[in-house]
């Protein structure tokens, strides 16, 4: 993988996990919470995608709540270990971790047309597409 994008990558995700640690959600719909950075992201997005392409991605995010586990860890060392997986729509990647214990998904962040995201220099691709 890219060291310049596993780091732009492991920056962005991180400050989510830590509006995590900060308990800086809204209440859960359903089982599925959001962290104040990631609804921020959406709010952007809301105003940047075209209406179906915001309709399949929320479509893609209601699936976590039934399937959570349907995406692998992030293929990083360090995002595996905090459990952080990812959900990729289209050009949009929806980090996010599960947790298991009260059946709670909680999205970390949401990145925008960051398809240069999806593979490594190398070509290897490092998130699945659902």
């Amino acid at each position: 993988m890219n060291n310049t994008t596993i780091t732009e990558i492991r920056e962005f995700v991180s400050l989510g996990l830590v509006s995590l640690d900060k308990e800086d959600t809204d209440d859960a719909k359903d089982n599925i919470v959001w962290t104040a950075l990631a609804q921020k992201d959406w709010n952007k997005a809301l105003g940047a995608l075209p209406a179906e392409e915001i309709k399949t991605i929320e479509k893609a995010i209601a699936s976590l709540g039934t399937l959570p586990k349907q995406c692998a860890n992030v293929p990083d060392t360090m995002l595996d270990l905090a459990g952080v997986r990812c959900l990729v729509s289209g050009n949009t990647l929806i980090f996010y971790k599960y947790n298991s214990s009260y059946d709670l998904v909680d999205i970390l962040r949401v990145a925008v047309n960051r398809r240069d995201w999806l593979q490594s220099s190398t070509g290897a691709v490092l998130f699945k597409q659902n």
